[in-house]
């Protein structure tokens, strides 16, 4: 048995590494003797969005950091992206044979012939299907009809589908290309919707499938005791906060954050935190949320596992041009999933900030529990579906 996982799983990113080797996990599970590898591909190319200049809100052409910081953000970079590269190595395995995500008319052939090779395609999760084509290249995560292998999207998404939307001319092709699929799995809404809607594809055909991340035991992460010893204990205080260096509110929220008495504390370089942990491995990442009280995010995967630890999380989307046009979201998505819509908002304008630091105090009693019905509720979905696979292959 062998399988080919289509995934975006290079780049430094915990929530893409953990949800490629979620899928992996799912997978080793239920074909223990299989082969399983990752399309080893150049690059990660998506197509142009065309309102990617097109500043709105809460977004800005420049970060908040200075030449000093910038330079110290870099450095950190690069470690990071090393201990991420000793990950990739140590837990997945890939061909020396690399592929473009849009195949050059010279690779079609032999893609074709390499992926026949295989007893399974699986293609997701992350949002890897939130283009198709570009330059009248289509990506191999829309196979062509020739391959002949049995293929499935895996908690696929598209995002806002923004990308998609913007295609109508394709969606004959888009449909005729998964029309061979044995399974359909698509990880939010937004994506589903778009299936449903401009593909035409019955919605029985479609799977609403939990993030890959849901297959990991929450024991096989861990950070030590050195890199958080800076994280104050049972105060009931401390957030993860983690929002991108183009947030043009980032340092103000931070600021009436600390005025109300909060410990920041973030993964990624933010002078406007009280601890940065800049480079962890994905296991520490996902293991330093047990050390929170709250997260504040802007990030699928933050609110993931914020849901996964039990914690109080409030999600923010403030680029409005990755929404698509009901102001929904991935973020958005995760949230109704465990019925707390409640806990999204969007933020155009500077005004907008104290409400969210009011939020932090509307968590009410039974939270926990809630969540945690739900997260073993998702864990259940997700091992059903997976455990179809073996079905649909006999």
């Amino acid at each position: 048995m062998r399988i080919l996982i289509i995934t975006y799983w290079k780049e430094t990113n915990p929530g893409t590494f953990l949800q490629a080797y979620g899928v992996q996990y799912a997978l080793r599970q239920r074909f223990k003797n299989a082969e399983i590898k990752y399309l080893n591909y150049v690059g990660a190319i998506k197509e142009t969005d065309s309102t990617k200049n097109e500043v709105k809100g809460a977004e800005s052409t420049t970060d908040d950091l200075s030449i000093w910081q910038k330079i110290v953000h870099v450095l950190a970079s690069k470690k990071r992206t090393k201990l991420f590269q000793q990950s990739q190595k140590k837990n997945m395995q890939w061909d020396e044979r690399r592929f473009s995500m849009y195949l050059r008319s010279e690779e079609e052939s032999v893609f074709t012939e390499y992926a026949n090779s295989f007893n399974l395609i699986v293609i997701g999760s992350d949002t890897i299907i939130e283009s198709c084509a570009i330059n009248g290249k289509w990506g191999i995560m829309w196979p062509s009809t020739d391959i002949k292998t049995a293929k499935v999207y895996f908690a696929a998404s598209a995002d806002s589908a923004v990308n998609l939307l913007k295609h109508k001319e394709l969606y004959r092709e888009q449909r005729k290309r998964v029309s061979d699929f044995k399974q359909i799995g698509l990880r939010d809404y937004v994506t589903m919707n778009f299936f449903k809607d401009c593909l035409n594809i019955d919605i029985r055909q479609i799977n609403k499938q939990p993030d890959p991340t849901f297959f990991l035991p929450i024991s096989i992460f861990s950070i030590s005791e050195r890199k958080t010893k800076c994280i104050p204990k049972g105060t009931g205080r401390v957030i993860f906060y983690h929002f991108d260096r183009c947030f043009k509110y980032r340092k103000p929220l931070a600021k009436l954050l600390h005025e109300k008495g909060y410990f920041l504390v973030t993964s990624e370089y933010d002078p406007n935190c009280d601890l940065s942990l800049k480079s962890l491995t994905p296991f520490e990442w996902a293991g330093l949320f047990a050390h929170c009280d709250y997260v504040l995010t802007e990030r699928f995967h933050d609110t993931v596992f914020a849901m996964r630890y039990k914690i109080p999380v409030l999600t923010v989307d403030w680029r409005l041009r990755i929404m698509n046009d009901k102001m929904e979201s991935k973020r958005l998505s995760i949230l109704k999933d465990f019925d707390c819509t409640e806990n999204h908002s969007v933020i155009r304008t500077e005004s907008e900030l104290p409400l969210i630091v009011e939020k932090l105090s509307t968590f009410k009693d039974g939270y926990k529990e809630k969540v945690t019905v739900k997260v073993n509720e998702m864990i259940e979905r997700a091992n059903y579906l997976a455990d179809r696979l073996v079905s649909l292959l006999e």
